[in-house]
């Protein structure tokens, strides 16, 4: 069984300073680190779009448009302690001074877990996925269609639609993610574990795990992104590449 129970994703724009260098050093070396003192984190993982990551786009609505930086937060039981904990770790880092480059948040929740999935020829198990080195991701943020057959769709993504991505060549795993109203909307900031910024309303995200050149594999999945929202039971707002912000060398340059 999986161990992860919530993805919680932070996409945001630049650095409202303007200096995404010192946006980036804060968080790698500060903020991020520190959710590790809760002990429902499971993981937690930075990556950044750059101009030839925009460009790969498949989907981008107006107002999700801006989202160049993308946190994912995984989190195991107990799920509504760890949320809470999360949500007053933030806000004391921010009392603190802790909290010194701030960024225009464009989506901001937590996301139950609903399936994972690893690529045959990597050997790692689901589960460990999200722990192998990776180049990047493809995010795919979706939003259900009103009057579309939302099962039927669920049912293809999981029968047909994911063994597809899996036998893309660059495609190591898959996450996918559910908004759920038992995780919060942010109107019970004090007695649950929500803040009132979170958002997840009623979306989709999939995370696709990169382990080949980013942009290469991203133009090879586009075909088969854009097929998710033909049916009209789903559309995508968000859907391209973000690149990994640790450098290792599992991968000779």
């Amino acid at each position: 069984m999986n161990p992860v129970k919530v993805g919680f994703f932070s996409m945001t724009g630049g650095a409202l300073s303007g200096d995404d260098d010192a946006y980036l050093a804060w968080h790698a070396l500060d903020h991020l680190p520190e959710q590790y003192s809760i002990p429902g984190i499971r993981l937690g993982t930075r990556w950044r779009a750059d101009d030839a990551c925009v460009a790969g786009r498949a989907a981008e609505r107006e107002d999700l448009a801006p989202i160049r930086h993308a946190v994912g937060y995984f989190m195991g039981d107990p799920v509504e302690t760890t949320l809470r904990s999360f949500a007053q770790l933030g806000r004391r880092c921010a009392e603190t001074g802790r909290y010194p480059e701030p960024a225009t948040s464009f989506l901001l929740g937590a996301f139950h877990f609903q399936h994972a999935a690893a690529a045959p020829r990597v050997l790692v198990s689901p589960e460990a996925v999200p722990f192998r080195p990776h180049r990047g991701v493809y995010l795919i943020v979706e939003e259900p269609v009103e009057g579309g057959d939302l099962d039927g769709w669920l049912r293809w993504q999981h029968q047909e639609h994911g063994p597809s991505l899996l036998a893309v060549e660059g495609v190591a795993g898959v996450y996918g993610f559910r908004a759920s109203t038992l995780l919060g909307t942010g109107a019970d900031q004090g007695e649950r574990f929500a803040v009132p910024m979170w958002n997840p309303r009623g979306r989709l995200i999939t995370v696709v795990y990169l382990d080949d050149d980013v942009v290469a594999t991203s133009a090879r999945l586009d075909p088969l992104v854009r097929a998710r929202w033909a049916t009209g039971a789903m559309e995508g707002v968000l859907a391209g590449p973000f690149r990994s912000m640790v450098t290792n060398l599992a991968w000779p340059e």
